[in-house]
């Protein structure tokens, strides 16, 4: 499959495949993620940049093995996060550019798999990346968005410019996110994404229980590029 490059598909959420109705649909697309993932020799990606609209995403797991292991996440949440980190990355959809983001050094991350099975696990370091650079993707925001685009001239700076750079980027990361939590606040839709995050949260926590068939993995080996 092509990849998209045209960021304007990227704008609206992605929706949710619903695996009891679409079940062949989810199949078909999780196979042209894995063969369009490793044709083009990416660790992530994500449906949307195919051309399909749902929630859905592989990553490239590093392996000792000569077979690719890949994996497809289906309806992912990331409920928790925590860390922090400043980490330059690239994506498919933005040929030739590289970007500075800020990410979360570990996440726990909902999701379904191809057998309807639900899980909870909890991803650290290279993974982790890419799974919340993908699950941006699915809300509509690329590494363009908040990301700070760097070239050849950054790595020759001196790393007193540098620095100077990243804080004057944390600075308007900051004021980036205080413009989006008073959006929440008067938007009814965002309102309602922020709290089914938010409550998302606390049953990850023991906050709040609930009756669900939920099973839990524990950390995954790091996903690094090859």
């Amino acid at each position: 499959m092509d990849i998209i490059t045209d960021l304007e598909k990227f704008i609206e959420r992605a929706d949710e495949i619903n695996l009891e109705e679409d079940r062949k649909l989810a199949f078909r697309i999780a196979g042209e993620l894995k063969s369009t993932l490793l044709e083009n020799k990416l660790q992530s990606l994500s449906a949307p940049q195919i051309g399909y609209p749902y929630r859905m995403v592989c990553v490239r797991f590093q392996t000792k093995s000569s077979t690719p292991d890949v994996r497809i996440y289906i309806n992912p949440i990331i409920s928790h996060s925590k860390g922090f980190t400043l980490v330059r990355q690239k994506d498919a959809s933005l040929p030739n550019r590289e970007f500075i983001h800020p990410r979360s050094t570990e996440i726990n991350m909902m999701y379904q798999t191809l057998e309807g099975g639900s899980f909870i696990s909890t991803f650290t370091g290279a993974v982790a990346f890419y799974l919340q650079q993908e699950v941006d993707l699915l809300d509509g925001m690329t590494l363009e968005t908040i990301g700070l685009e760097i070239d050849k001239r950054f790595d020759k700076a001196k790393e007193k410019e540098k620095n100077k750079l990243l804080e004057a980027y944390m600075k308007a990361i900051d004021e980036y996110k205080k413009q989006l939590e008073a959006d929440i606040k008067d938007d009814p839709n965002l309102s309602a994404i922020d709290h089914a995050a938010k409550f998302m949260s606390q049953v990850d926590s023991g906050e709040i229980k609930i009756e669900k068939n939920l099973k839990v993995e524990g950390p995954v080996d790091d996903g690094s590029s090859d």
